[in-house]
C-alpha cells in the first residue's frame, strides 16, 4: 500500500511528525467526513480543536501503523499535509493538487528504490 510505504521511509527507529492542514479546500460535506474520520482515528482531538487550521500529530517508531491511519485522510480528502521523520532524512509532501512529492537525504537509495513501484 502506498501510504505504508511513505510512512516508513527513512530509518527504522525515527519518530514522524504528520502535519495535516488546509481541509476547507473543497466542500463542507467533504470537509465534515474527513474531519470525522479523524475523530475516530484520533480519539484525543477535541472538538475544541476542529476549529484550528491544521493538527500535527508525533508518533513513534512503534506507531507506524497510526501514521499510515492518518496519512490516507488527506490522501482520500485532497488535503495538504506534510510528513516529517525526525531524523531529517525524509520529507513528503502531499498537496491538495494530487500530488505527492518525496525529498530524501543522502543514502536514501533503498528508500528511493522501493517508491520507483509507485511512480
Amino acid at each position: 500500500m502506498f501510504c505504508d510505504a511513505i510512512a516508513n521511509l527513512g530509518p527504522p527507529h525515527a519518530e514522524r511528525l504528520l502535519w495535516i492542514r488546509d481541509w476547507t479546500i473543497w466542500s463542507e460535506r467533504s470537509q465534515a467526513i474527513g474531519l470525522r474520520m479523524l475523530d475516530l482515528l484520533v480519539a484525543q482531538v477535541s472538538s475544541s480543536e476542529k476549529a484550528l487550521d491544521s493538527h500535527a500529530y508525533l508518533a513513534t517508531a512503534e506507531e507506524w501503523c497510526d501514521v499510515v491511519a492518518l496519512l490516507t485522510v488527506p490522501i482520500l480528502f485532497g488535503w495538504d499535509a506534510h510528513l516529517f521523520c525526525a531524523s531529517g532524512e525524509v520529507l513528503v509532501d502531499i498537496s491538495h493538487h494530487g500530488q505527492v512529492v518525496v525529498s530524501l537525504g543522502s543514502g536514501g537509495e533503498l528508500d528511493a528504490a522501493s517508491l520507483k513501484a509507485w511512480c
